[in-house]
């Protein structure tokens, strides 16, 4: 190996040459024996000496690398390069010229542990001594938890074996301690880890012939108003650490207990053994960010509805900013909003429910709305609605069904090739088609109500036969077999009676239906049924835009012109 001379000036004496064995880098130049220009820091991990001497606080270096890079303990002053290190450290240079200064003593980054790095002189170097290791380690700042046995044992071990295998600990502080974090134990039925409402949700629902349905995956966690729904737990105390100098040290940040942080409407309800009840002002979804809880009435999905979210099914409202894929299922106990596309998938919503694109059907869903429906268009779906339904632009072959009224007239403004029945009647530009699509529309009957009312009749007649079979048989004690038919008979005597106040509820008012009406506005064309409280019409050609109403004296559908 080739050799590199460098000149070194100690701090507090004369200079001297000494001569770096060993080390032959490939940007050693003997020509240039002047200090380089200072280079940025070196990045990266360190690479491994190449040559190592010892070297004093402020010792002056003179390093002949035509590419230099200096790197920890190396400092440049209006002289040039110098060593800054407590007492002794070593001068270390790696094949690839970036040099740094190491102390004798080590102290980690917390400041907790020293450690003593001794290493044997080179020939003609002046080794460590003991009085400079004493030095380093008070200059160092190792003032608490330094224990002058290890130091001993260390210098021992280095004078007999000329240097130590590896830096050897003489000092401890006190570390910090972090205690318990505080905690949030939620309940099994609004658990995050079970009900999805923040991380990891079930992967699917078992079926009964041991098939996985992967749309139910109880994504939504929906807490009723007034349920427990979780217990908060205080942190345990922390405690400072002592450093080696003494100084305290401080917990991490992030193993510090934090303070209880609820969101929006949950009430905490103290307990005698410090920890709080978390419960739900409101009928709503529990929704957790960054650890803190709060009860939405609104339920924000920001993509589709698929398998990543899984069948929706929330006590609030939902606000879908994607669309809702094939075979699923949302259901919204108050309004419903999807901004994207519905395509063969199940709807059931309380209140309003808006489709800011199409609604695309299939033979085996429907949509079920309690409020009023406002969609761009639709196409073989089946609809019931006990508000308005209003069609922003057209429907073809749909089953719509509502209790107030149908409003095609922005857009194309079509009713096309389906079954129209609104209660109070129904606006349109177009109804049926230029090839005599069947077309049928219907007002003045509150279908809705007559499917519920036949429901309830169906019902009703199955509680009677019940009866008719219970009071065949004798009755006595209350102990006995028949003592417990008499309370199952009082049972679906009441039960009746409730299903009897429900149909009377559901009558509907005459004056609002007696007026309900069908207009197209352009035009109706052959192949449509216009029908009103039960009275239909069939035009026997396409017409220009038509009112359709009811005559009370003849009992006839009038048609006049628009």
């Amino acid at each position: 190996m080739g050799t590199q001379e460098t000149d070194a000036i100690l701090g507090t004496g004369s200079p001297c040459r000494w001569v770096c064995e060993g080390f032959s880098g490939k940007n050693a130049d003997k020509s240039n024996q002047v200090n380089p220009p200072l280079n940025s820091q070196p990045t990266g991990p360190a690479e491994p000496p190449s040559f190592t001497r010892i070297v004093r606080d402020g010792e002056k270096l003179v390093v002949g690398l035509s590419d230099f890079k200096p790197g920890d303990g190396i400092v440049q002053t209006e002289e040039g390069w110098a060593a800054r290190v407590p007492v002794v450290g070593y001068l270390e240079i790696s094949d690839g010229g970036v040099g740094r200064v190491s102390p004798v003593v080590v102290i980690d980054e917390v400041g907790i542990h020293a450690a003593l790095d001794l290493r044997t002189a080179r020939d003609g170097e002046a080794g460590v001594t003991r009085a400079e290791v004493d030095r380093a380690l008070t200059d160092s700042g190792v003032t608490d938890g330094l224990n002058p046995n290890r130091v001993d044992a260390a210098w021992r071990l280095f004078d007999a074996r000329g240097s130590l295998l590896r830096p050897m600990r003489v000092a401890s502080g006190t570390a910090p301690v972090p205690g318990r974090l505080a905690s949030v134990t939620y309940e099994p039925d609004f658990d995050p880890d079970h009900s999805g409402a923040v991380s990891e949700a079930k992967s699917g629902r078992e079926a009964e012939d041991g098939s996985i349905d992967f749309r139910e995956q109880d994504r939504v966690a929906n807490v009723p108003m007034g349920a427990q729904f979780g217990v908060w737990t205080p942190g345990g105390e922390s405690k400072e650490g002592i450093g080696l100098d003494g100084s305290p040290i401080d917990v991490p940040a992030s193993e510090k207990s934090k303070p209880l942080k609820t969101g929006k409407n949950v009430k905490c309800e103290p307990q005698g053994d410090g920890t709080v009840r978390l419960v739900a002002m409101i009928a709503g979804v529990l929704e957790i960010e960054k650890g803190v809880p709060s009860i939405s009435e609104v339920l924000l999905i920001p993509g589709d509805v698929d398998f990543e979210t899984g069948n929706i099914d929330a006590d609030g409202s939902v606000v879908i900013k994607g669309s809702v894929r094939k075979g699923f299922r949302v259901a919204a106990r108050l309004s419903l909003t999807i901004e994207g596309t519905v395509e063969g998938a199940d709807l059931i919503c309380g209140g309003d429910l808006e489709l800011k694109k199409g609604l695309i059907g299939s033979e085996t869903t429907k949509v079920i709305v309690g409020g009023s429906l406002r969609m761009k268009y639709a196409q073989n779906a089946h609809v019931e609605c006990s508000g308005d339904v209003e069609i922003l632009d057209a429907d073809m072959g749909s089953e719509i069904i509502c209790s107030g009224k149908i409003l095609a007239t922005s857009g194309r403004g079509r009713l096309r090739g389906g079954t129209y029945s609104a209660t109070k009647g129904i606006r349109a530009n177009e109804i049926g088609s230029e090839l005599g699509a069947v077309t049928l529309v219907a007002v003045g009957v509150n279908e809705l109500a007559e499917r519920a009312k036949a429901q309830l009749k169906r019902e009703l007649e199955g509680i009677k036969v019940q009866l008719r079979r219970l009071k065949a048989k004798p009755c006595k004690g209350p102990g006995t077999a028949e003592g417990k038919e008499a309370k199952a008979r009082r049972e679906l005597e009441k039960l009746s009676q409730d299903l009897r106040q429900k149909m009377l509820e559901m009558d509907p008012v005459e004056d609002v239906v007696e007026a309900s009406d069908i207009v197209a506005k352009k035009c109706v064309y052959f192949g449509s049924q216009i029908t009103i409280r039960g009275v239909s019409l069939r035009p026997s050609e396409t017409t220009g835009g038509r009112r359709f109403a009811l005559d009370p004296e003849t009992n006839r559908v009038q048609a006049k012109s628009k």
